[in-house]
Formats: C-alpha cells, sequence, structure tokens
C-alpha cells in the first residue's frame, strides 16, 4: 500500500487517541493489518490504511445512502426525510378519507360505466330513428330528432359528477340541454 507508516498496536493507539482494547475491537470488525499479532508479539497496522478505514467506517456511521443526484445522506437527513414523507402520506390518506382525493381506480371504473352507457346510447339512435323518421319529408324535422338523441346521449355523459366535477364547469359547456331549441344559443 502506498504511504503511511509500518506501527505496533501500542503506537497506532497514541497516533489515533485510541486504547488498545478499541483498536482489537476494530480488529475483529474488519479493520486492516498488516500482519497478525501473536502471543507476545504485537500485531502490525499500516497508519494510513487503518485512517482510510476509520474514515470509512464513520461516513458508513453518519449516512443512509446517497440521493438521486449521487450526495451522500446523512442519517439526520433521512430521518428528516423519512418524517416529511410520514406526513406527506397522512395528509394523502385524510384527503382521500375526507373525499377531497380519489383514487384513480375508482374514477377510471366510473368514467368507464358512464362511456359505456353513452356508448350504447349512440349505438340505439340509428334503430329508434329509424323508424320513426322513415317517411319524413321535411329534412328540418329529421336533423332537429337527430340532434335531440345526441344532445340526449352527450348530455348524459356532460351531467355526471366524476368525484366532485363543479357546477361552473357544466355550465359552461355548448351542449344546450335536452329539450332547448337549438337555435335560441347564444
Amino acid at each position: 500500500m502506498a504511504g503511511g507508516k509500518e506501527v505496533n498496536q501500542s503506537e497506532l493507539s497514541n497516533i489515533i487517541d485510541v486504547s488498545v482494547v478499541t483498536i482489537r475491537a476494530w480488529e475483529k470488525e474488519g479493520m486492516p493489518v498488516v500482519a497478525k499479532g501473536s502471543r507476545g508479539k504485537s500485531a502490525i497496522y499500516n497508519t494510513a490504511e487503518v485512517i482510510r478505514w476509520c474514515e470509512q467506517r464513520l461516513l458508513s456511521k453518519v449516512t443512509v445512502g446517497k440521493d438521486e443526484d449521487g450526495a451522500v445522506i446523512s442519517e439526520d437527513e433521512g430521518r428528516r426525510r423519512k418524517v416529511v414523507a410520514e406526513a406527506q402520506l397522512a395528509e394523502l390518506k385524510l384527503a382521500v378519507e375526507s373525499g377531497e382525493l380519489v383514487e384513480i381506480e375508482a374514477v377510471g371504473a366510473e368514467v368507464d360505466t358512464v362511456l359505456s352507457g353513452v356508448r350504447a346510447r349512440l349505438l340505439a339512435i340509428p334503430g329508434t330513428l329509424a323508424l320513426t323518421l322513415t317517411n319524413e319529408p321535411d329534412p328540418a324535422v329529421v336533423r332537429d330528432r337527430v340532434f335531440d338523441e345526441i344532445s340526449g346521449a352527450l348530455n348524459e355523459l356532460s351531467g355526471t359528477d366524476f368525484g366532485g366535477a363543479s357546477e361552473a364547469s357544466r355550465a359552461s359547456d355548448d351542449i344546450p340541454p335536452e329539450g332547448a331549441d337549438a337555435s335560441s344559443e347564444a
């Protein structure tokens, strides 16, 4: 290894200001040793390797991981983020319970049901009007009846409250309500 000085246990203890007992404990945790000690003979350590190991050990104790930018996250920052995430989750659950927020699956199921009904109603228009308009000579009457049927299906759709759509958004629709005269539009 490049750099560092090879020292015995007692010398290492003085250099890094920890007890010999701590050095033995660190050896068991994986601190690098150049030569193992034996009865009556002290182990030999490379100071540069030991210091690098100590830095890594300290860093691992203070860091939880890395964020999306690769920056090291401290344990305190990790705890803070966890508390924030738990608070946000609690707010979302409260919003769901109070009806302010709905799950996408519930909305999707409701939309599917409504659109299936509108589709069925639109597909029924030719059969509904075929018999009644077969002998109708006035094109204006035919146009008005077709318009009324289509408008009725679309009004059914626009009148659906998908989890609390506002009255203002429904009022802005360009389609007149069922039975309204198309020429009275502003």
